[in-house]
């Protein structure tokens, strides 16, 4: 890897010296702690990435926080870039591991488990929320894996008999998604109009709300679904492609 290529991929000029340790094949193992140190790395930058945001989050910063060496860093990674899509991986893999848990009946948490869940997902959340507000290209890859991941837990909770079948598994997939993301980019506001400072307070004083939206529904009566469908109807019935022909007319001309 380059000096240049180094620093680009670190967003910092600091970090060009980190690529010639690599190049030089020196500081590359920390001995037997090597696999744990890989994971440490990536959580660290998790952490930071969702703390400072992806360009200034340092290759340094986040060795220092792993307590790493920078070259070590590059080492399992490459750069920064490859850090990154190696995070998106992992977050992504455990998120949909947790709702496939959890649609099809195996994760029944108490409050603490809840808590700990919780407290487990916030700097993730911090990170997701920072990706799809910041970075334009990140923001739709990551929602299209999101999507796509969250058509087959659904569908795997409605063959679970966890949730019901609806009629458009797209669109319903489209809404639980975006209701869920909404919930995150908004934390700190919520927090600020609940009074709330830590952010697993604020999950855990938001579950119940939520699984009350969810399991018991929101309106008293069908009224509003009930107009809607019936305006549907009616709009389908304007825009029908082949409609009946109209009834014969007796010209008056033959008569």
């Amino acid at each position: 890897m380059s000096s240049a290529h180094a620093a680009d991929a670190a967003g910092h000029p600091a970090d060009e010296d980190t690529s010639s340790d690599v190049a030089a094949g020196t500081q590359t193992d920390d001995g037997p702690g090597d696999r744990t140190a890989r994971a440490r790395i990536r959580d660290a930058a998790l952490h930071l990435f969702g703390e400072r945001g992806f360009r200034s989050a340092t290759v340094r910063d986040i060795a220092e926080r792993a307590e790493v060496s920078p070259a070590l860093v590059l080492h399992h990674f490459g750069s920064k870039q490859g850090l990154r899509e190696a995070v998106d991986e992992h977050l992504l893999a455990d998120i949909r591991a947790g709702k496939v848990a959890a649609m099809t009946g195996r994760l029944t948490p108490d409050d603490a488990t809840y808590r700990q869940q919780a407290a487990q997902m916030a700097p993730r959340m911090a990170y997701l929320a920072r990706a799809l507000a910041e970075d334009a290209e990140l923001g739709r890859r990551l929602y299209d894996r999101m999507f796509a991941d969250a058509l087959a837990y659904v569908a795997a909770g409605v063959d679970a008999g966890v949730l019901q079948a609806g009629e458009d598994h797209e669109a319903r997939t489209a809404v639980l998604l975006n209701n869920g993301l909404a919930t995150m980019l908004l934390q700190t506001q919520a927090q600020r109009v609940l009074g709330i400072d830590d952010p697993v307070d604020l999950a855990v004083r938001l579950a119940g709300p939520t699984l009350d939206l969810y399991v018991d529904g929101l309106f008293a009566d069908d009224r509003f679904r009930a107009a809607w469908r019936a305006e549907s109807d009616h709009v389908a019935g304007v825009a029908d492609p082949d409609p009946p022909p109209p009834p014969a007319t007796e010209d008056p001309s033959t008569s």
